[in-house]
């Protein structure tokens, strides 16, 4: 039995939990915690390597982009199992790019690689020798290239016209191919990355109907064509969970479907219900977090870092996410490179006085251990607004609880089956409480 708290500074403490076999009496300021009552399997954290994050990674010394890799893929660190990657460029790129530049290139299905292999490629084989086993990959689009869109721009929204809807499968299932060929195991791709916004940046519309349509007739037989059907998933929506019980009734309104499940951002607010409406009805399909992050103009504040990550995180998970990803890993210290100056933060930044870890990054590293790959998110119920608790229940039994404390110092009981776990939580902490499951007996 262990618990672990970090306060905003990112100091850890090792605190004393008092264990008690008798709860009858036990009524006040309490946290149940139901490990026989599970809500979802989960695949792990991740975040994204984007152009702009390996821009900065390259301006590191080789020591310092080590240390950084390992804080969040190594064993020692978060412990991530995800990375995310834009198809072509995002907002979150120095310049923009894409890898068939003219249309002669995509109708011949020769895509040039030349900036991945420059920014990408290069972290993606690091990230392969910290990590304990090699790091599953998303890929998602976030446009089209210019000349197969309606507006001949890969930004200000538009939308791929239907002459293209062929070629540009294709495009994506080579794109997927060209990565697992050189080894990297992406197992999920996004059909379009916000395909309900228009954009300053790089950005394209589809309509639930265009989407489905697109994937059905489309992108579904291009994957088939090149043998990745049963290697890669695809995922609908891909945008704010706002918006997402609309858009799965809309996309799902028929029972055949080669989609996997649903990807969503974390912006607009809680709406966490979007989640558990959309999994108390295909709880068999994926749920996954594809995006959250902060401006970094207003939101440098450690406490606004901890109230915002942990409610964002541990509201997703539970409410049925089985997989959570951060936007970039890494970022300059003013919140790029970006090239329409969208500029946010990163959970570590890098600074003239070098990484500056934030309490973004501290908040991640503790879910991130908490809920691993194979491990289930369980049901809990809490007392106090002030508190966010997520639990899980590991393969091996033991039982890890999140406690994000936004107020004052707090002792708190933990009650799970016949044992109560008591301690008192630090003030603005994020905190994990470890224990086997057999005390519950």
């Amino acid at each position: 039995m262990t618990f672990l708290s970090t306060g905003l500074d990112g100091k850890e403490e090792l605190l004393p939990l008092k264990i008690s076999l008798d709860h009858a009496k036990m009524e006040e300021k309490v946290i149940n915690v139901y490990p026989h009552l599970k809500i979802k399997q989960m695949y792990g954290f991740g975040g994204a390597l984007t152009q702009a994050s390996g821009n900065v990674l390259q301006s590191l010394q080789e020591n310092q982009a080590e240390s950084l890799l390992r804080s969040y893929f190594g064993e020692e660190g978060a412990g991530y199992s995800w990375v995310r990657i834009s198809i072509d460029s995002c907002d979150f790129s120095a310049f923009m790019y894409s890898a068939a530049k003219n249309p002669e290139d995509a109708v011949a299905r020769t895509l040039s690689f030349t900036v991945d292999e420059q920014y990408i490629f290069p972290w993606l084989e690091k990230i392969n020798k910290i990590a304990p086993q090699p790091v599953s990959i998303m890929l998602s689009p976030w446009s089209p290239p210019a000349y197969m869109k309606s507006n001949n721009d890969r930004k200000q929204g538009g939308y791929l016209l239907p002459e293209w809807y062929e070629v540009w499968a294709d495009y994506l299932a080579l794109y997927v191919k060209e990565y697992r060929n050189r080894g990297f195991l992406v197992r999920l791709m996004t059909i379009q990355n916000e395909p309900n916004a228009i954009q300053t940046w790089e950005s394209c519309l589809y309509s639930a109907e265009q989407e489905r349509k697109f994937l059905i007739e489309y992108l579904a037989p291009a994957f088939v064509s090149h043998g990745l059907q049963d290697e890669v998933n695809i995922l609908f929506w891909d945008h704010n969970k706002e918006r997402m019980v609309q858009r799965v009734e809309s996309f799902l309104h028929e029972d055949c479907t080669p989609a996997a499940g649903v990807a969503f951002h974390g912006y607009c607010g809680d709406h966490f219900n979007a989640l558990r409406i959309f999994n108390q009805q295909k709880l068999d399909m994926r749920c996954v977090l594809t995006e959250f992050c902060l401006n970094i103009r207003d939101e440098m504040n450690p406490l606004v870092q901890l109230r915002s990550y942990a409610h964002e995180y541990i509201g997703d998970i539970n409410h049925g996410a089985d997989t959570l990803f951060d936007w970039n890993l890494v970022l300059d210290e003013k919140g790029g490179p970006n090239h329409v100056q969208n500029y946010c933060l990163a959970p570590v930044l890098s600074t003239q006085n070098g990484l500056k870890y934030q309490c973004a990054y501290t908040v991640l590293h503790h879910l991130s251990h908490a809920f691993p790959p194979g491990s289930w998110s369980i049901e809990n119920t809490t007392f106090d607004a002030s508190l966010d608790v997520a639990s899980a229940l590991h393969p091996d039994g033991t039982v890890h609880v999140v406690l994000a404390n936004y107020g004052r110092r707090k002792k708190i009981n933990i009650r799970a089956g016949k044992s109560v776990f008591t301690a008192t939580l630090p003030a603005k902490s994020i905190n994990t409480v470890q224990f086997k499951e057999e005390w519950n007996e």
